[in-house]
Parts: structure tokens; sequence; C-alpha cells
């Protein structure tokens, strides 16, 4: 098991490699080590979390110890995930306030799904140009 100097360079290496291919650029993206799991109602034992303020482009992730059994591969991939909250959480947000309020305004629900999708579209993108390859496989 690394050591938390080590979980927290790997961590730090691993938003800087992906802020620019997610878009992130002007986020500020703030890790935490934290020393528990946390288990949710269903029992699932989360691996990692994300806090997003969109109003002040930051995004506070925290990293739980059940990460580091897992695979570099797979720790990578959760970090990305954590991220990406930046470019979902959006929608998440509106889609749960009209749950909550009885109300569904389309036109915000399709601004919020069109900035989502043209985040994923210009994501895509960038990483085809990248590999220089005619066909991109997901």
């Amino acid at each position: 098991m690394p050591s938390t100097r080590q979980k927290t360079d790997l961590i730090w290496r691993w938003i800087g490699r992906w802020k620019p291919r997610l878009l992130l650029d002007k986020w500020a993206v703030i890790p935490k080590l934290d020393d528990h799991d946390p288990v949710r109602k269903d029992g699932v034992v989360d691996m990692a979390g994300s806090v997003v303020d969109q109003t002040n482009s930051e995004c506070w992730l925290s990293v739980y110890p059940r990460l580091w059994k897992e695979s570099k591969e797979y720790q990578e991939m959760t970090i990305i995930h954590e991220m990406a909250h930046i470019h979902t959480d959006p929608v998440r947000d509106l889609l749960m306030k009209s749950v909550k309020d009885g109300t569904l305004d389309k036109k915000d629900v399709t601004d919020k799904v069109e900035d989502l999708t043209n985040s994923i579209a210009k994501i895509v993108y960038l990483a085809y140009r990248r590999t220089k390859r005619k066909e991109y496989h997901l």
C-alpha cells in the first residue's frame, strides 16, 4: 500500500493529466484523503466522492481507503469519474430540484443537457484528434 505522500502525489498527477482532457482548466480540483470508508444505505462502500461548487468553479474530491485496494487503472478511472461530476452535476441538481418542487422547466433541462452534451462531444473530439487515427473506439 502506498504511503500518504505517494497517494497524494498520484492523485495530483491524475488531476493534472485529466483536467485539460475533461475541459476543466478553469476549475480548482482539491483532493482530500479520508481515513474512513463511507457506507451508503444500500451497503455500497464508496471509494471516492466529489462536492461541486459551480458558482466558484471548485470541486472537492474525497478519496477513501477502499480505493487503494483496486488496480491503478481503476483508481485513475475513479478520479476521472469524480471530476466528470463537474459536467454532470448541474443536470442532476436541476432534475432533483424539479422533483422536489414538482416543477420541470423544459428549457432549463434542455439547456443543461445541451451543455453536458457539448462537453462530452468536445472531450471525445479532442481525444480523437490526439490519437491521429481515422477511427476512434471508446
